[in-house]
Order: C-alpha cells, then structure tokens, then sequence
C-alpha cells in the first residue's frame, strides 16, 4: 500500500499547502501556520481516510522558537548561517545522505529524539509562502521517491510528517525552512521518559542506505 500514487498527487498537495499557508498567515491574528499529517492510529491520526491538516495559531510553538534562536544565535557567534553549514557538512561527510537535488538536501540527522527520523532541507533561504511552482515540482519527485523506499523498507508503518516554516514577521536569512519525517515504530521507554535523553540503537548511515536514491 502507497499513500499517494504519483507525483502529481503530491505536487496538488503541495501547491494547496502552499495556497493555503500564505491565506492564514495573512491574518493579523495568526503567528505561525502549522502544517502536518498524521498517518495511522499510532501516528496520532484521528480519522481512517488519508487526510493533512493545517492549523493556524496566535502565537509561536516552543519547538519553532528554539529552532530559531539557535540559528541566531550560531549566526552571531559564527558570523555563518546554521543550514548552510549542516548542509555543507552532510554533502561534504555523504555518510547520512538520502538525496542531494538541486534545492533540497534529504537526510537522516545525525542525532535526533526519533529514531529513523529523516528531514528535508531547503537549500535557499525562502518563506514557505514565496516557493515557486518550480520548487514544489522538484519536492514532489523527493517525496515520491522517499516514501516509495520507506514503505519498501518499513511497509505500511505510521508516521508523522510537518513542515517547520517562518512565523509571522520573523527574518529569513539565518532560518530555513525543512521538513521532519518521522516514522512511529518505536516508543519510548523508562529511561527517555525520565531522564529527556534519547536513545537510537540504529545508526543513521545504516537508516540512509536503505532509503537513499
């Protein structure tokens, strides 16, 4: 079983993330637009048909303002930007590299709280919003192929996919937008649970190879 069929269906569903978006965010009550969809139950989903949803809120989550001020502040303190250089760094080391495209670069992290998580890297810096048509057609082809080789890999398995964009009135430059995808095989247990330490027993190369194209 495949979630979508092709890459027109994902191009549709980007192009209607995209629409979507740069309506709610007009609004001056909103700060930031979360994007997400939630496969299966163990993924969180609370319907049975395959469906996304877009949620628009009033102020800026916990996870996006942490994001964001890390990449400030390694800006100041480097005068660099954060995803310039971890993209560099996952081209340059190949180790954990699923697809390196034109505009996107798709990898395992080399650390991460879920295991077998892998996320997609916008090479420019660019607000969700101002993609272009020609963007989103070469992240369709990305997300085709990658969840081609993970229901090869993994099968009909939950997870959970969201997009990491720009909040309202915040700069570009030191922030990229990236998408985390984050299959649900594995629970926490005891020790990540009480301690807020996470344990992967899979190596990122070994998840990588099995997936890259």
């Amino acid at each position: 079983m495949e979630i979508f069929i092709n890459e027109d269906e994902f191009y549709n569903m980007l192009l209607m993330y995209r629409d979507r978006y740069s309506n709610l965010i007009k609004d001056e009550k909103v700060q930031y637009v979360s994007i997400f969809k939630n496969y299966l139950r163990k993924a969180g989903a609370s319907l049975n048909h395959p469906h996304s949803q877009i949620v628009s809120i009033s102020i800026i989550p916990p996870d996006i303002e942490r994001e964001l001020y890390i990449s400030k502040q390694y800006y100041i303190e480097n005068k660099r930007y954060l995803y310039d250089d971890i993209i560099n760094e996952e081209i340059r080391e190949k180790d954990r590299v699923i697809n390196n495209s034109e505009r996107f670069l798709t990898v395992v992290p080399r650390s991460t709280k879920y295991t077998g998580e892998i996320r997609i890297l916008f090479k420019k810096s660019i607000r969700f919003e101002n993609t272009c048509n020609e963007d989103i057609k070469e992240l369709s082809k990305i997300l085709k192929n990658l969840f081609s080789n993970l229901f090869k890999v993994n099968g009909n398995s939950p997870f959970n996919i969201f997009i990491h964009s720009h909040p309202k009135n915040i700069k570009s430059d030191y922030f990229n937008v990236h998408i985390h995808i984050i299959p649900r095989q594995h629970s926490f247990g005891g020790f990540e649970l009480g301690t807020g330490l996470y344990v992967s027993s899979i190596e990122p190369k070994e998840i990588a190879d099995k997936i890259k194209f």
